[in-house]
Protein backbone atom coordinates (compact mmCIF):
# COMPACT_ATOMS: atom_id res chain seq x y z
CA UNK A 1 0.00 0.00 0.00
CA UNK A 2 1.17 3.27 -0.81
CA UNK A 3 1.25 6.18 1.39
CA UNK A 4 2.31 9.97 1.27
CA UNK A 5 5.64 10.57 3.07
CA UNK A 6 6.18 13.41 5.09
CA UNK A 7 5.39 16.73 3.45
CA UNK A 8 8.24 17.99 1.11
CA UNK A 9 8.73 20.72 -0.90
CA UNK A 10 9.19 18.76 -4.31
CA UNK A 11 7.22 18.95 -7.33
CA UNK A 12 6.73 15.13 -7.58
CA UNK A 13 4.82 13.47 -4.44
CA UNK A 14 6.91 11.51 -2.25
CA UNK A 15 5.61 7.99 -1.48
CA UNK A 16 6.32 5.11 1.18
CA UNK A 17 5.72 1.93 0.47
CA UNK A 18 4.75 -0.23 3.31
CA UNK A 19 4.20 -4.18 4.11
CA UNK A 20 0.87 -5.26 5.24
CA UNK A 21 0.33 -8.43 6.83
CA UNK A 22 -0.99 -11.66 5.23
CA UNK A 23 -3.19 -11.84 8.11
CA UNK A 24 -4.50 -8.76 7.85
CA UNK A 25 -5.41 -9.12 3.94
CA UNK A 26 -7.17 -12.45 4.72
CA UNK A 27 -9.31 -11.23 8.06
CA UNK A 28 -10.64 -8.82 5.87
CA UNK A 29 -11.19 -10.82 2.81
CA UNK A 30 -13.44 -12.94 4.91
CA UNK A 31 -15.39 -10.41 6.65
CA UNK A 32 -16.05 -8.76 4.27
CA UNK A 33 -15.38 -10.08 0.42
CA UNK A 34 -16.08 -6.90 -1.44
CA UNK A 35 -15.66 -3.44 -0.48
CA UNK A 36 -18.86 -1.81 0.74
CA UNK A 37 -19.66 2.18 1.81
CA UNK A 38 -18.13 2.70 5.27
CA UNK A 39 -21.49 4.82 6.29
CA UNK A 40 -23.99 1.59 5.12
CA UNK A 41 -25.56 -1.04 7.20
CA UNK A 42 -23.40 -4.17 8.16
CA UNK A 43 -23.94 -7.04 6.31
CA UNK A 44 -24.48 -10.50 8.00
CA UNK A 45 -23.10 -12.27 5.65
CA UNK A 46 -23.37 -15.81 7.46
CA UNK A 47 -26.88 -15.67 7.46
CA UNK A 48 -26.07 -14.56 3.59
CA UNK A 49 -24.52 -17.86 3.11
CA UNK A 50 -26.84 -19.80 4.67
CA UNK A 51 -29.94 -18.42 3.10
CA UNK A 52 -28.14 -19.01 0.06
CA UNK A 53 -27.89 -22.41 0.48
CA UNK A 54 -31.07 -23.12 1.71
CA UNK A 55 -32.18 -21.70 -1.60
CA UNK A 56 -29.23 -24.01 -3.34
CA UNK A 57 -30.80 -27.01 -1.40
CA UNK A 58 -34.72 -26.28 -2.80
CA UNK A 59 -33.44 -26.19 -6.38
CA UNK A 60 -32.11 -29.67 -6.01
CA UNK A 61 -34.58 -32.02 -7.94
CA UNK A 62 -37.16 -33.82 -6.37
CA UNK A 63 -37.69 -38.02 -6.63
CA UNK A 64 -41.01 -38.92 -6.40
CA UNK A 65 -42.21 -42.89 -6.97
CA UNK A 66 -45.26 -43.13 -9.38
CA UNK A 67 -46.20 -46.72 -10.29
CA UNK A 68 -46.08 -47.53 -13.62
CA UNK A 69 -49.59 -48.40 -14.31
CA UNK A 70 -50.07 -44.44 -13.38
CA UNK A 71 -47.84 -43.16 -15.80
CA UNK A 72 -48.87 -45.71 -18.84
CA UNK A 73 -52.51 -44.35 -18.58
CA UNK A 74 -51.32 -40.65 -18.34
CA UNK A 75 -49.24 -41.28 -21.81
CA UNK A 76 -52.13 -42.75 -22.81
CA UNK A 77 -54.85 -39.92 -22.25
CA UNK A 78 -51.93 -37.38 -23.60
CA UNK A 79 -52.02 -39.47 -26.97
CA UNK A 80 -55.43 -39.87 -27.15
CA UNK A 81 -56.03 -35.47 -26.67
CA UNK A 82 -53.26 -35.17 -29.34
CA UNK A 83 -55.26 -36.87 -31.77
CA UNK A 84 -58.11 -35.78 -30.80
CA UNK A 85 -56.98 -32.56 -31.53
CA UNK A 86 -55.06 -33.54 -35.01
CA UNK A 87 -58.04 -34.53 -36.11
CA UNK A 88 -60.06 -31.49 -35.72
CA UNK A 89 -57.37 -29.37 -37.37
CA UNK A 90 -57.77 -31.72 -40.09
CA UNK A 91 -61.43 -30.62 -39.94
CA UNK A 92 -60.84 -27.51 -39.65
CA UNK A 93 -58.43 -27.52 -42.70
CA UNK A 94 -61.37 -29.34 -45.07
CA UNK A 95 -64.02 -26.65 -43.93
CA UNK A 96 -61.49 -23.86 -45.19
CA UNK A 97 -60.87 -25.11 -47.92
CA UNK A 98 -64.44 -25.79 -48.97
CA UNK A 99 -65.15 -22.25 -47.27
CA UNK A 100 -62.63 -20.77 -50.07
CA UNK A 101 -63.96 -22.64 -53.26
CA UNK A 102 -67.02 -21.41 -52.37
CA UNK A 103 -66.42 -18.42 -52.15
CA UNK A 104 -64.07 -18.49 -55.80
CA UNK A 105 -67.23 -19.75 -57.08
CA UNK A 106 -69.61 -16.78 -56.18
Amino acid sequence: MDRYAGPEFVAVPQYEIIEIPDEYLEEAAVMEPFPRDRRSIPTDWAAAAAAAAAEEEMNEPEYIVVPEEAVIEALEEEQDEQELRDRIAEIAQILNERATRRSRLL
